[in-house]
């Protein structure tokens, strides 16, 4: 399924690569990285890579791609996002009909793979795909651990775009559990 291609991991991890791509990145600058988590499976951030002031590290989407110049240990993928790589799914574009953004998020199920943009002052626009997780903590949706809902199914305070690329059904692709406790308790099987 084309949507899933996205998603796909070379069968290890190249973290002496990924180390080459942290030290050429001068911040800010377009990046597509692939985070594997438990809580969220595989996901797909495109957005500028940030010197986070306070922590002193490179950062996307407020996400730690590396700690002393080594890739954190969820991140799998690590590319620069020049005009030749960029794509249409990369731009986030505000929803123009908030009645059709609040449809679409109405429509989400647990597992749909999604796409997701999002624009924070702090970070900039960028777009997460991977699997919509159900947390029953917050009552709300969320990939990549951004809210795609918030409360009554409407969209998030700084959601602004979404499409479901695939549904759970369809896709048929590994999907993370919904999330029933914090992140401690979920670790803990509770």
């Amino acid at each position: 399924m084309p949507a899933l291609d996205t998603l796909k991991l070379p069968a290890r991890r190249d973290v002496k690569g990924l180390g080459t791509v942290l030290t050429e990145i001068e911040a800010p600058t377009p990046m597509r990285a692939t985070f594997v988590e438990d809580r969220y499976g595989t996901f797909v951030v495109v957005g500028d890579a940030v010197l986070s002031a306070s922590a002193r590290t490179l950062t996307m989407a407020g996400r730690f791609i590396e700690q002393g110049m080594k890739p954190d240990r969820t991140l799998r993928l690590l590319a620069p996002v020049t005009p030749d790589s960029s794509t249409a799914d990369d731009v986030v574009i505000p929803a123009s009909d908030t009645a059709e953004l609040r449809a679409t998020v109405a429509a989400v199920h647990h597992g749909d793979l999604v796409r997701a943009g999002f624009h924070v002052r702090a970070y900039g626009s960028f777009t997460i795909t991977g699997m919509a997780v159900w947390s029953d903590v917050a009552g709300a949706f969320l990939v990549g651990g951004w809210y795609v809902s918030g409360a009554q199914e409407q969209p998030a305070p700084l959601l602004e775009s979404l499409a479901i690329l695939a549904t759970a059904a369809e896709h048929g692709a590994p999907v993370p559990p919904r999330i029933t406790g914090t992140l401690g308790e979920d670790d803990l099987g509770a």
